[in-house]
């Protein structure tokens, strides 16, 4: 069970010299299984984006993006179906960016199709490069992900946009970076559920924006590549000195 794996853990951290976690919400639990707080560093788990390609306070927002590949855990079905819910209840025209590929594809495909949304829905297949996507990150209220929390959150934030993902979405530990209202949304599962996140999210588009500027504010504070990179050498000089 989880109280024998944290006995482990706490047993082995007790005998490292540093322990380096990928977020800070660690540091409590293992602060009161009696790891030293000296010892405890955290490097967050994030992406490398490029500084042209960072938050552009764009205001005309036109789309959402699902931006992963496309596999049956990640719930895809579950943003088509609260898509087409929402659609007829969005106060401008709004389309869905699908970027990526997987055995799911052409499943959703027919899904979108059969949902009567296939006109407001773009099935890009993969596309790489921050150029390239630029212009997609850019148009999005935010990015969804019903079914996983992976490094697109913290890729999105990078951009400025909100990610959105349901509150037991498999994780990482990346899901934990969002704070639900604030720089994300966290949603208990259900399509009636999500299509009611997506209608606020363009219907408020002033409060969007603010949570897509404080993604990008929690992105640049905690989350850059030399926010990593000073976590990991911080441990480093901690055992060497």
């Amino acid at each position: 069970g989880s109280q024998k794996l944290d006995g482990v853990r706490a047993f082995l951290a007790q005998k490292a010299d540093a322990i380096v976690f990928y977020n800070r919400y660690a540091l409590p639990k293992y602060q009161n299984l009696g790891v030293p707080t000296q010892k405890m560093f955290v490097a967050h788990n994030t992406v490398a984006v490029q500084p042209q390609f960072l938050w552009h306070d764009v205001t005309t927002k036109n789309s959402f993006l699902y931006i992963s590949s496309i596999y049956p855990y990640k719930r895809l079905d579950e943003l088509l179906h609260a898509f087409a819910i929402a659609l007829p209840n969005f106060a401008q025209s709004v389309l869905l960016n699908v970027v990526g590929t997987g055995e799911s594809k052409a499943e959703s495909e027919v899904l979108a199709a059969e949902l009567g949304i296939q006109d407001h829905v773009v099935f890009h297949g993969q596309i790489n490069g921050e150029v390239q996507q630029l212009p997609l990150f850019a148009s999005a209220f935010a990015s969804v992900c019903p079914g996983l929390a992976g490094l697109s959150v913290l890729h999105s934030m990078a951009y400025g946009i909100p990610f959105v993902t349901r509150s037991n979405a498999l994780t990482g530990t990346e899901r934990l970076n969002i704070e639900h209202g604030v720089n994300g949304i966290l949603y208990a599962e259900g399509a009636g559920n999500l299509a009611t996140v997506l209608i606020n999210l363009v219907n408020d588009a002033g409060a969007t924006q603010r949570m897509g500027r404080q993604a990008f504010d929690y992105y640049n504070a905690h989350c850059t590549v030399n926010n990593m990179i000073s976590g990991f050498k911080n441990a480093i000089d901690f055992v060497l000195t």
